[in-house]
């Protein structure tokens, strides 16, 4: 994993639209990292709904599940106030990883998976 791009918090709410736009379909894992709680997974393989930032809330959104019967609910991980986010895309291609610091220094791992399209 190398998150080599810090975006700025003013490009967040746009970027994160852009991606969830055009996202194949994707798995992710989520995992919250942080100094009192070690690392806990908190989903695992599930389809991955969209991202978003809310500038006027100040919440980074990950959403899960709902896609199909199979997984029919949707979860929603949310980071509050959150300080920083990381990716690491490369020109052209969406990013397989997400992290994003909230202000007590939790970190928020999505790992993303694309799925192959589907020949019909």
């Amino acid at each position: 994993m190398h998150l080599d791009i810090e975006l700025p918090k003013e490009s967040w709410a746009s970027y994160l639209e852009d991606i969830s736009k055009n996202l194949p379909a994707s798995e992710v894992v989520i995992e919250v990292i942080g100094e009192d709680i070690g690392d806990q997974v908190e989903a695992a393989w599930l389809p991955l709904r969209f991202l978003s930032y809310d500038p006027r809330d100040d919440v980074f959104e990950v959403a899960v599940g709902g896609r199909d019967p199979e997984y029919p609910v949707v979860l929603r991980h949310l980071v509050h106030r959150p300080r920083r986010l990381w990716v690491d895309e490369e020109e052209g291609v969406l990013p397989r990883f997400v992290l994003v610091e909230d202000a007590d220094g939790t970190r928020t791992l999505i790992r993303i998976r694309h799925l192959p399209a589907l020949e019909g």
